[in-house]
This record gives C-alpha cells, structure tokens and sequence, in this order.
C-alpha cells in the first residue's frame, strides 16, 4: 500500500491532470462550455475520478484559473526582479504575457468569457476578484520601474492606459492567430509601440 506521503503525490497529479487538461480542451474549443464527462475522457480518467478531487465542473474552472494566474504571475515577478533598461523590462513583462497565452490558450478563453459576461457568480467570480488586485500590483511595479530606469520619465497613469492596451490587443490578436510568431519579438515590437507613443506624449505636453 502506497504511503501517505505516496498518495498525496499521486492526488495531487491526478488533480493538476485534471487542470491541464481542462485548460487544453478550453483553449482548442475556444469556450469554457466543457463538461465534467468531457474532461474526464480528455484526461483518461473515469467522471468518478474527477469527481474524487472536484466537488462539480463550477470548481474545476475556478481551479483552472487560479493554477494559470499562479503561473502567470510567477512569470511577471520574476520579470521584475530583474535589473534591467527600460525597453527589456517591459518587453519582459508582454513576453510573459504573450508565453502565457500560449502555453494555455484555454486560460485566456476562460477569464475572458467570465469577465465578459459578468460570470454567474460563484467561485469563479471569487477567483477573479481575488486575482484582480494582485494583477494590478504587478502592473503598478512596472509602471514604477519604467519611472525610474534609466532617464525615462514616465506619467503613470498613461503608461499603464497604454500598457493595458496594448496588451489586451495583443492578446487577442495572438489567440485568433493559428500559427502565431516568436513570443519575444512580438513582445519587443510592442515594448517599441508603448515607449515611442510615450515619449510623443510627454514631447507635446511639456
């Protein structure tokens, strides 16, 4: 008989088999409306199986989510603990983004439905509230980052508006493509994009 160390180990497997592929059935669907029998045969485990480590489908995309913001921030923090320019941190910054995307389209699709159509409460409108604040406090650090690196002197309020913009435009764009390009030099073309329109920007206010 497996230790209890052995069966923790084995649990938690199955449940991040069961994520992934949820995630995966998302992301090539391109919507959220996948049901527990679904994910069961996509993983190759029984419906009891699931149901063994999720209470219902209304848990299993909450978790979804939860487990791809964890990644995705840990990317980000990472990103910002770096020393670097201006321009390499920010594109950094997309570059997780964008990787994100890729590695879980379903991700994308998932959050987007749900803050999209206001979601029907539950856990995962709790998971989405809770991801939101962390979410911003990267993007603040950032934007606090660009500030102060280097002789670039950013307002950052627009350079958050724009960040933001951007991004969601990429994203989307990214997820509609079928073959999309290298993640790190979308993501430098976009870091340009930003820098050049806020240098403009602060050229015709001063």
């Amino acid at each position: 008989m497996p230790g209890t160390e052995t069966k923790g180990v084995i649990r938690g497997f199955r449940r991040e088999q069961v994520v992934t592929t949820a995630l995966q059935l998302i992301g090539r669907r391109g919507t959220p409306d996948v049901s527990v029998e679904e994910i069961a045969a996509e993983a190759g485990v029984s419906r009891a199986t699931v149901y063994n480590h999720f209470r219902d489908r209304e848990e299993i995309l909450a978790v979804c989510a939860a487990w791809a913001h964890r990644r995705l921030e840990a990317a980000m923090e990472h990103v910002l603990q770096t020393d670097a320019a201006a321009e390499d941190l920010l594109s950094g910054f997309l570059a997780a983004a964008l990787a994100a995307l890729d590695e879980n389209p379903g991700f994308y699709r998932l959050t987007r439905a749900y803050r999209g159509a206001g979601g029907p409460g539950g856990m995962m409108n709790e998971e989405l509230e809770a991801a939101a604040p962390r979410g911003r406090a990267l993007f603040e650090r950032l934007v606090q980052r660009l500030a102060t690196t280097g002789s670039l002197r950013v307002d950052e309020a627009t350079a958050a508006s724009a960040i933001g913009v951007v991004l969601v435009g990429a994203l989307e764009r990214r997820a509609s493509e079928v073959s999309p390009g290298p993640v790190e030099g979308e993501a430098r073309v976009l870091a340009d994009v930003v820098l050049n329109g806020l240098s403009k920007t602060r050229r015709r206010d001063r």
